[in-house]
C-alpha cells in the first residue's frame, strides 16, 4: 500500500515490526534508499540542518547539505532501531553489520576524493565503502581492520555467527563467500588474499564498463574497451 511516511522512518518501522515477531534466531536485512538522488531535505526532526531552504532548486544547486542531512537522518532512525532492541532486550544477542553498497556520489565528495572517482566507477571512490560490525559475538572489540573483505562474504559470515552447519547448503552451488567471523573473534588477522568487483551496462559512461582485482597493496583495473590500469595502493 501507498504510504507517505519518509522511507528511512517507515523501513524502520517495518523492521521493528519484524523483530518483534521473531521467535529464536532470525536474520533481518535493512536496505535504506537514502541517501541517494534525488537530494532532498528530509524531515526536520531527523536531522540539524535547519537553515536549508526545502526545495529541489536549491538542492540541486548545492547539494552536499542535504546529502549530509540524509545522512544523518539514517543515522537518526538507525538510533532509534538500537533503541528498539534495547528496551526490548534483544540488543545484548544481535551482532549488527553497518555496510555501505557503493562509493559516495561525486557531487557530494569531499577533497581530497575525485568526483570522476567515486560512485559508478571502479576505483577505490566507487568500491571501498565503510563498514562496521558491533555485537555480543564480535570479541575482537575497538579495532581498526585493514582486512580486505567483499560485500558477499556477509552470507558465509551470518551463517558462522548463527551457529549454522555450512555442510548443509547445496553441494553443487560453487559459494565465493569467505567467512570473516575469525577477524571478529581475533582469531585471525586476514580471511582474503584479494577481492573482485565489476561494472557492466552503465549506459551513462559505458567507457567505465569493466572488472577490477586488487590484493593487500596492487589494484589492477581491465575496462571492456581494453585499457588496463594497475595501482600501487600503498602510495595513495
Amino acid at each position: 500500500l501507498p504510504v507517505s511516511n519518509y522511507s528511512t522512518s517507515e523501513f524502520v518501522d517495518d523492521s521493528i515490526d519484524w523483530i518483534n515477531e521473531q521467535n529464536g534466531q532470525w536474520f533481518h536485512w535493512l536496505a535504506f534508499i537514502a541517501p541517494h538522488s534525488p537530494f532532498h531535505l528530509p524531515p526536520k526532526d531527523l536531522h540539524s540542518f535547519d537553515d536549508l531552504p526545502d526545495d529541489d532548486r536549491s538542492a540541486r544547486q548545492n547539494p552536499q547539505p542535504y546529502y549530509k542531512a540524509m545522512v544523518e537522518a539514517m543515522d537518526t532512525e538507525i538510533g532509534r532501531l538500537i533503541d528498539y532492541l534495547k528496551a526490548s532486550g534483544k540488543y545484548d544477542n544481535t551482532t549488527i553489520m553497518f555496510i555501505g553498497d557503493n562509493g559516495t556520489p561525486g557531487q557530494v565528495v569531499v577533497p581530497p576524493a575525485d568526483p570522476d572517482r567515486a560512485k559508478s566507477t571502479l576505483y577505490e571512490g566507487g568500491v571501498n565503502v565503510p563498514f562496521i560490525v558491533s555485537g555480543a559475538q564480535v570479541s575482537n572489540k575497538n579495532t581498526f581492520s585493514n582486512a580486505l573483505v567483499n560485500t558477499l562474504d556477509v552470507y558465509a559470515t551470518s551463517l558462522d555467527l548463527l551457529g549454522t552447519n555450512k555442510s548443509s547448503l547445496p553441494a553443487s552451488v560453487d559459494f565465493d563467500t569467505v567467512s570473516f567471523y575469525p577477524i571478529l573473534s581475533g582469531q585471525a588477522q586476514n580471511t582474503r588474499e584479494w577481492t573482485y568487483a565489476e561494472l557492466s551496462g552503465f549506459e551513462r559512461d559505458e567507457s567505465l564498463n569493466g572488472r577490477a582485482i586488487r590484493n593487500a597493496s596492487h589494484k589492477l583495473i581491465q575496462f571492456e574497451s581494453g585499457v588496463e590500469e594497475l595501482y600501487n595502493l600503498r602510495n595513495y
